[in-house]
């Protein structure tokens, strides 16, 4: 009995090989506003932390050649053979640990902001604010997933952040 690569097998990890590549020489593009919102945020002492889909050094790769990884204290992959981590639920209890949160101090000083159904999903689910970034026509279905809030641009949050702040307060 011996085990051979199948064609198959070899084009998947050809597949794979050329992702890296692309993925090591691609220049991700921040929306405009993204950069100098993130930085007013981190000066005024948000903890910024980033919860994805990707793979774990997809996103630290992302966040690296767009330059503002600095600004983030968590930068939280998906990986699909650990399911203590993957987006969500269990994303949400690694930063519980890290920033030693009980769950309702999580759900009072949080907010989640994407640009999916699954991230307004996720946020409800877990009892934060839901933020959608508005993306193109993506309006309806954030707001049919739950998003408490909608932004075309980041520089509304703080608005929008101070206000849900002070509606837990009550």
């Amino acid at each position: 009995f011996r085990l051979s690569k199948s064609p198959k097998t070899e084009n998947v990890t050809d597949l794979i090989d050329r992702f890296w590549v692309l993925v090591q020489e691609s220049q991700p593009t921040l929306f405009p506003d993204v950069p100098g919102a993130i930085e007013q945020f981190w000066q005024a002492g948000y903890v910024l932390i980033v919860i994805s889909s990707c793979s774990p050094s997809v996103v630290e790769a992302k966040m690296s050649k767009a330059g503002i990884s600095k600004y983030f204290k968590l930068m939280l992959g998906t990986d699909y053979r650990d399911t203590g981590m993957t987006k969500g639920k269990e994303h949400f209890k690694i930063i519980r640990q890290v920033l030693n949160m009980n769950p309702t101090q999580f759900q009072i000083g949080s907010a989640l902001i994407g640009d999916g159904k699954h991230d307004m999903t996720i946020a409800k689910d877990a009892g934060i604010v839901a933020i959608g970034r508005l993306t193109g026509n993506n309006a309806d279905t954030l707001k049919r997933a739950g998003a408490d809030y909608l932004v075309k641009d980041f520089n509304e949050l703080a608005c929008i952040l101070g206000r849900a702040g002070r509606e837990s307060e009550r």
